[in-house]
């Protein structure tokens, strides 16, 4: 993965009711035009569900692979979508925690390189219980192993 270029952005709302969306992805585009990045993750995009997620976003999937986990209903600031080169194979997704963990297998569809991909948005530490928090690092340390690439 020495060639690859990924893009993590906390977008702070990214639904397709907000008014500042188009902005937002209008940046994102003029930093990798076209969609040029091999993997591209966005936190805290607040959507509810598909529906809710924006055309741009959509637009994505004629050269990417669309991923998601929303907001659950009983929250407002959490939610992830990702986006991964078509160029890669995707063998397995998870939501491990809606809104906060996804994890994906994934493969490179040339040199056939395998991945063990996660991606984490994480709550507000200062708000949290200790027991809580290690329950989260427990959950995302599940999900991979030392012998993966990860």
């Amino acid at each position: 993965m020495a060639n690859t270029k990924i893009v993590f952005w906390n977008s702070a709302g990214l639904r397709a009711s907000a008014q500042r969306t188009a902005e937002k992805l209008a940046f994102i585009d003029k930093e990798f035009p076209h969609g040029k990045f091999d993997k591209a993750a966005f936190v805290e995009t607040h959507h509810k569900n598909e529906e809710d997620l924006p055309d741009e976003i959509r637009e994505y999937a004629t050269h990417h692979h669309l991923i998601h986990t929303p907001t659950p209903e009983t929250h407002t600031h959490s939610g992830i979508v990702v986006l991964i080169s078509k160029e890669f194979e995707i063998s397995r997704k998870s939501i491990i925690l809606p809104g906060r963990l996804l994890n994906m297998r994934i493969a490179h569809t040339t040199t056939k390189a395998e991945y063990n991909l996660s991606v984490f948005y994480g709550p507000q530490w200062s708000k949290m219980k200790k027991t809580e928090i290690t329950k989260f690092i427990e959950i995302f340390n599940n999900t991979h192993t030392i012998n993966e690439n990860n």
